[in-house]
C-alpha cells in the first residue's frame, strides 16, 4: 500500500466513523418526522421570546393562525383569520402579564375591554384585539414578537410593558445566554429531544397544562424563591443603568420597524401599587458597620412594635434614616406613619422612594417611566396614561388595593380603565367616529352581558394567582406590612376580596372598617360604584343592602338610597326605582357630594321616573 494510499485512508475511516455512529440517529429523526412523533411544537420552548426562532403563531388547517401550543404556558390562547376582510381592524397588544390579564385572564384584559368598546361604538368596522401579552415578557423579547406580528397586516401596534425589565434580566440570563447559541438552538429542535424532554422532563405541554390546572402557580412567587433569582438581587447602579438602557433600545428597535412597516405604534404607561405593597427586597448599604446594622434591626423590630402609635414610631424611623436613608423597607414604612396620620403629600414622596429603591424592583421605576414619556414625546407616539386614570380614581391620588390585585396587575375595574382610554386613543389615531350617543348605562350594561358570559369560578382563580404575595411577605417577616391597619386599608382589602368573588371575607373587613369609624360608609358606598360601573350590578346591589343593615347614621340614608334606587334602575329593577324615589325621596330629586358619581351613571334617572309617575 503507498503512502498516498495509507494517507487518505487515516482521513477518511474517521469520517466513516461519525457517519455511521450518527446514520442511526438521522434514520430516527426521518422517521419521527414521518410519523409526526417528538413534534417541538407539543413540547414547552425553553429559549421562548429570546431568539426569535420559534413563532409565536402558527397557521392552522382551518385557515386561522393560532397561538402555538409550545408558547400556551407563557401566553394566553389567541387566533385570528389568516385572509383579513376590509372592514377589520387588527390590533395586536404586546407586554407581560398584565397585557394578558393576570391575575385572571385574557378574558378580562384591557385588551378585551377595549375590543369590546370599540366593537359597540362603531358597528361600521370589526375590531379584533389579538393578546400578545407573555408571562414574566420584557422589553428585550417584545422586540421578536412585534417583528413576527407586522406580517400579520396589523392596523395598529399596541406595547405596555416596563415592569419585568429587571426580573427577566436577573430571571433568565442564562436562558439569553443559551438562545445566543446557534447550537443550542438546534439541538433543542431535533425530534429525538423533544420526545425525551416529554417523556422524562418537564416539557410536554399538556402534561403542564394539567398540572397548573390544579396549581396555578404564579411567575413571581417561582422567581422570589430560587436562590438565582431572588438572592441574586443586589444594589447594583450599574446594572439598574444597563437594564434601564437596553429598555429604551429595545422600545426604539419596536418603533423603528413599525414605522419601516407604516403600522403605528400606540405606547401604554403603565400605573402600579404603591400604598399596600412593600419593597420586596431591601438591604443597608456595603458600607454601614457591624454595630449599625444590628442597632437597625433592633430599631427596626422597635419601631415595628408601635402599630398603634405612628407618631412613636416615626421617631424611631428618623432615627434609623441616620444610619441609611436608602434603606426601602425604611422608606415605606415611614409611609405608613405618614398616612395613618393624614399627612398625605409626605406619605405619597415616601411611597414613591420606596419603590424606587426597592433592591428587587419589579414596578417600573420612576426614572424609566420619565424615559418613556420623553421617548414617545420625542417619536410623535401616543402614549396612553394609564395609571395616571387609574390614579385619578381614587380618593388622595395613590393607588392601592383598590385597584391592583397585588403589586402591579390591575382589578378587573382596572382594567376597564385601561381599555376605555386606549379605545380612545386607537380611535383619535385612526381617525376612528365613535359613536356619540353610547352612553355611560350602554357601557355598564355590556360590561354586564360580557361578565355574566364568564365561568363561576373565574374570579376565585384570580384569588389564587396572588395568593404569593402574602407567603412571601409571612415568609419575610413583613406580614405586618400587608395588614389592613385603619378604615382606607380595611377597605381597600374588602375591595379586593370581592374583586375575587368573596363576599363574606369582604364584608368582614367592610364590619371592621365601619367599626373603626363613620367615615368607611362612604369609602364602601364609593366602592359599590364601581362595582355598578364595571357591570357587576348584581354584587353592588348586595353590597348596598348590607350596607344599609349594618349602618344607623341619618347623614347616609340619602345616598345609600339614592345609590340604591339608580343601581336598582341599571338592572331593570323599575318598580323598586319608582318606590324609592316613591316613597323615600317623595318624588323630589336629590343630590349632594356623595352622590354625584352615581348620578352620572344614569343622568336620566329622575327625569325617567318623575315621567313614569305622571302617567
Amino acid at each position: 500500500m503507498t503512502k498516498e494510499h495509507k494517507s487518505r485512508s487515516r482521513w477518511w475511516f474517521p469520517l466513516a466513523a461519525v457517519i455511521l455512529s450518527t446514520l442511526p440517529f438521522v434514520i430516527l429523526e426521518g422517521v419521527f418526522a414521518l410519523f409526526g412523533v417528538g413534534d417541538q411544537g407539543t413540547t414547552i420552548d425553553p429559549l421562548a421570546g429570546f431568539d426569535g426562532a420559534r413563532p409565536l403563531f402558527e397557521e392552522s388547517a382551518g385557515g386561522k393562525y393560532v397561538t402555538a401550543l409550545n408558547h400556551a404556558l407563557y401566553f394566553g390562547e389567541q387566533q385570528f383569520e389568516s385572509e383579513k376582510d376590509p372592514n377589520d381592524v387588527r390590533i395586536f397588544c404586546l407586554g407581560g402579564s398584565t397585557v394578558r390579564g393576570r391575575p385572571y385572564a385574557v378574558d378580562t384584559s384591557f385588551c378585551k375591554w377595549t375590543e369590546l368598546e370599540l366593537n359597540s361604538r362603531d358597528p361600521k368596522h370589526s375590531y379584533q384585539i389579538i393578546n400578545c401579552g407573555g408571562l414574566s415578557y420584557a422589553s428585550y423579547r417584545l422586540t421578536y414578537i412585534a417583528r413576527e406580528v407586522l406580517q400579520y397586516k396589523p392596523d395598529v401596534l399596541v406595547v405596555a410593558t416596563g415592569h419585568n425589565e429587571f426580573l427577566e434580566d436577573r430571571s433568565f440570563v442564562g436562558v439569553k445566554e443559551r438562545a445566543d447559541s446557534a447550537l443550542t438552538s438546534w439541538f433543542l429542535s431535533l425530534r429525538t429531544v423533544s420526545l425525551v424532554r416529554s417523556l422524562f422532563g418537564k416539557g410536554d405541554v399538556e402534561q403542564q397544562r394539567q398540572l397548573h390546572a390544579n396549581k396555578i402557580p404564579s411567575e413571581i412567587d417561582v422567581r422570589l424563591d430560587e436562590n438565582s433569582g431572588y438572592a441574586s438581587y443586589h444594589w447594583d447602579e450599574q446594572w439598574r443603568e444597563q437594564v434601564q438602557n437596553q429598555y429604551i433600545e429595545s422600545l426604539q428597535t419596536i418603533a423603528d420597524i413599525c414605522k419601516e412597516s407604516g403600522v403605528p405604534l400606540v405606547l401604554v404607561r403603565l400605573g402600579s401599587n404603591v400604598r399596600d405593597c412593600p419593597p420586596f427586597k431591601s438591604e443597608l448599604r456595603a458600607d454601614v458597620s457591624d454595630k449599625d446594622a444590628a442597632t437597625f434591626d433592633r430599631l427596626m423590630h422597635e419601631a415595628q412594635g408601635q402599630t398603634d402609635n405612628p407618631e412613636a414610631a416615626l421617631v424611631i424611623y428618623r432615627q434609623l434614616m441616620e444610619i441609611d436613608s436608602n434603606h426601602a423597607l425604611l422608606n415605606y414604612r415611614i409611609a405608613r406613619c405618614y398616612d395613618r396620620l393624614g399627612d398625605l403629600e409626605s406619605a405619597g414622596m415616601y411611597y414613591l422612594e420606596a419603590k424606587e429603591l426597592d433592591v428587587c424592583p419589579l414596578r417600573i421605576l420612576r426614572s424609566m417611566d420619565e424615559q418613556l414619556q420623553v421617548f414617545a414625546a420625542e417619536q410623535d407616539i401616543p402614549l396612553v396614561e394609564a395609571g395616571e386614570a387609574i390614579r385619578e380614581l381614587t380618593s388622595e391620588g395613590m393607588p392601592g388595593d383598590d385597584f391592583y390585585s397585588d403589586h402591579v396587575h390591575p382589578t378587573i375595574r382596572g382594567h376597564q380603565v385601561i381599555g376605555q382610554e386606549l379605545a380612545a386613543s386607537i380611535a383619535d389615531l385612526k381617525d376612528i367616529d365613535l359613536n356619540g350617543t353610547w352612553s355611560s348605562i350602554d357601557r355598564v350594561h355590556h360590561y354586564q352581558s360580557y361578565l355574566d358570559s364568564l365561568p363561576k369560578a373565574y374570579l376565585s382563580n384570580g384569588r389564587r394567582r396572588v395568593q404569593w404575595l402574602e407567603n412571601w411577605a409571612r415568609r419575610d417577616r413583613m406580614i405586618l406590612d400587608v395588614t389592613p391597619y385603619d378604615i382606607r386599608t380595611r377597605v381597600n382589602v374588602g375591595w379586593k376580596e370581592l374583586g375575587f368573588g368573596d363576599l363574606e371575607t369582604a364584608q368582614k373587613q367592610f364590619r371592621d372598617a365601619l367599626n373603626q369609624g363613620e367615615g368607611a360608609a362612604l369609602e364602601i358606598l364609593n366602592f359599590a360604584h364601581h362595582l355598578a360601573a364595571s357591570g357587576r350590578l348584581a354584587t353592588a346591589k348586595q353590597m348596598l343592602e348590607w350596607l344599609h343593615q349594618e349602618i344607623e347614621h341619618p347623614d347616609m340614608e340619602p345616598p345609600i338610597q339614592l345609590a340604591k334606587m339608580i343601581n336598582s334602575k341599571l338592572m331593570g329593577e323599575e318598580a323598586m326605582a319608582i318606590l324609592i324615589y316613591d316613597d323615600y325621596f317623595g318624588r323630589s330629586e336629590y343630590s349632594d357630594e356623595y352622590t354625584s358619581q352615581w348620578l352620572k351613571l344614569y343622568p336620566a334617572c329622575w327625569t325617567e321616573l318623575a315621567a313614569i309617575l305622571s302617567e
